[in-house]
């Protein structure tokens, strides 16, 4: 029964009416799973161009030429009655109220209407229906990325199944769309290249995921059901045992500063198993570990958990070959000069994610954490180590890693905790340039080169003979300060100057052509090709960090998967090696 039959003449009288509960909305995965999202992008999608270039060794930049793209958001209930010019100035705070209002005048933001898959141009003054979906059409520019393979699929496979693919992903290369990436992502890759577009089987499931900055081994699924199952053997840890290889700054574990654990009881996934959790914080506090311990790997299965008195001085003199250790690790009878002394630092330190939106991560002990955040946010965690080989010319140690728990971040927040960062990981205490002062140098001419590109007009008025001279073409929006694109947001001067740009011409010029002429990004680019621009601002970036995903070994319903990826340049060779 709506409102306005409650005052009908046929409506009953309230006495003889049910009482029913009051229901909110629906929560939008209910609420729109039944209206089928426009395809506004799939003439884009079909359009989009890449360009390959040769960045060094066996190192090749993937570019994807600027293309139109919508965003599309349902419209809430909050919305509903509201003006849609108000919306976006409420709502979505990346511009201010002008670009909008301009936007939405030169058909930027239009309207999709239920029964109209084509957005139609709407007025400033237009009030938002409950059926409707906004459609804001941007020209978006995405970050170059590194492929190994300079032919399509771009990405080497390192073993395909009926149900599985398993791939071994660049560093740079996002797993899937986030922030700034889209096309230019691991699954839209495979999907787009692998497959016949006419294909309806080309979906690609995530399994597990890797950072972006991280190399290494990906498993993913080609059913939605397979990649639950494979996820379900991932989080009972016991049925899962995955291997990394990392690079850190010093002699590892030289520098370690954790607590040793002397007990004969050692945590379990960073947890003592002696100390009851009643679910109080109190308790929880109680039963995450945080310190280390040494064991010994040997052939008796009984012994490989026992512990060792082994000094950290005779920890850091050893030295492995990554060959005979992923023997040794997969063979029930490893080789006897294997078996007679390997071995591994475990490591128990709670960690918690400190910024959602930035994905920044800390471990310790947390003390100070209030309980109830405390109880939200703060995860126990476990990982191993073993040393592979100490190089004195970099001061730096290979080292291979085997987490017990797959916490974000973890591994390289274990290692930051030992004292020994991952050396080129500017996040948790690593140089971005660590021991390779020719990236460095490569970094800065990079850098010099996108700030003269931009030519400072902040004084020249924008109908200026000056302001004409220093543009590619009259109508192009100006560049108005010396940035790069690099993370950095467009300015209100710029925005500003966006909006005050020439309307479109609807008979004569193209929408892509419109957003390519008042596209902020396209006008720094001023002087300069998409390729070389984009080549520059990856330079400028890091190129990724020293740490791979090696291999992964499943076991489902008692049958063991493993694959493995090669091992990484770095890791190879004395030299620091991108």
């Amino acid at each position: 029964m709506n409102a306005d039959s409650a005052h009908s003449p046929s409506a009953k009288p309230a006495s003889q009416t049910p009482a029913k509960s009051h229901r909110g909305p629906k929560p939008r995965s209910r609420r729109n799973r039944k209206r089928a999202r426009p395809d506004v992008n799939e003439e884009a999608m079909q359009n989009l161009q890449f360009e390959i270039e040769h960045l060094s060794g066996k190192q090749w930049l993937l570019h994807l030429r600027p293309y139109p793209y919508t965003f599309e958001s349902f419209a809430k209930s909050r919305w509903v009655g509201r003006t849609i010019l108000d919306v976006y100035t409420d709502e979505f705070k990346s511009y201010p109220r002008s670009y909008y209002k301009e936007a939405i005048q030169q058909g930027r933001i239009q309207i999709i209407h239920k029964d109209c898959p084509s957005p139609v141009t709407v007025t400033c003054d237009y009030e938002i229906q409950g059926s409707d979906v906004l459609a804001h059409t941007v020209h978006r520019h995405e970050p170059s990325v590194m492929i190994h393979v300079n032919q399509s699929p771009f990405i080497s496979i390192v073993g395909e199944t009926e149900d599985i693919l398993a791939v071994d992903k660049p560093a740079t290369l996002p797993v899937h769309p986030c922030g700034g990436y889209h096309q230019n992502s691991l699954i839209p890759l495979l999907e787009r290249t692998l497959y016949n577009e006419k294909d309806d089987n080309k979906n690609l499931f995530t399994i597990h995921r890797l950072d972006r900055l991280t190399s290494g081994l990906v498993i993913l699924a080609k059913r939605s059901e397979v990649a639950r199952s494979w996820t379900q053997a991932i989080l009972k840890r016991e049925a899962c045992t995955k291997l990394y290889l990392a690079r850190v700054k010093g002699r590892f574990p030289s520098n370690l500063n954790l607590p040793k654990i002397t007990t004969t009881d050692p945590p379990l996934n960073g947890e003592w198993m002696s100390h009851e959790c009643d679910g109080s914080v109190e308790s929880l506090r109680k039963r995450y570990a945080h310190g280390y311990w040494v064991t010994l790997q040997s052939s008796d299965k009984a012994k490989c958990a026992a512990f060792s008195d082994m000094s950290l001085d005779e920890f850091c003199a050893t030295s492995n070959d990554v060959e005979s250790l992923l023997t040794s690790l997969s063979s029930s009878d490893p080789p006897p000069d294997i078996a007679r002394k390997m071995p591994w630092l475990h490591v128990a330190c709670p960690v918690r994610v400190v910024n959602f939106k930035d994905g920044g991560c800390e471990s310790g002990t947390f003390d100070h954490v209030e309980d109830d955040l405390y109880r939200r946010n703060v995860k126990p965690a476990q990982s191993s180590f073993a040393v592979i080989r100490y190089d004195a010319e970099s001061n730096s140690t290979i080292v291979l890693c085997r987490p017990s728990t797959g916490r974000t971040h973890q591994i390289r927040l274990h290692l930051q905790a030992t004292g020994h960062s991952i050396a080129n990981d500017p996040n948790y205490g690593g140089e971005i340039w660590y021991g390779n002062p020719e990236g460095k140098k490569s970094c800065d001419m990079a850098q010099k080169e996108l700030d003269e590109a931009c030519i400072t007009l902040e004084d020249v008025p924008l109908d200026s003979d000056e302001a004409i001279q220093n543009s590619d073409a009259s109508n192009t929006l100006h560049p108005t300060k010396s940035l790069s694109t690099k993370d950095v947001p467009a300015t209100d001067v710029e925005v500003e100057e966006m909006a005050r740009a020439a309307p479109r011409d609807e008979i004569n010029e193209s929408l892509e052509d419109f957003m390519k002429r008042t596209c902020v990004w396209c006008a720094r680019c001023r002087g300069q090709t998409h390729t070389k621009r984009s080549r520059l601002e990856f330079l400028v970036r890091s190129q990724g960090i020293w740490l791979h995903a090696l291999q992964y070994e499943i076991r489902i319903e008692g049958v063991a998967t493993a694959f493995r990826t090669q091992v990484p340049s770095w890791c190879l060779s004395s030299k620091i090696l991108r």
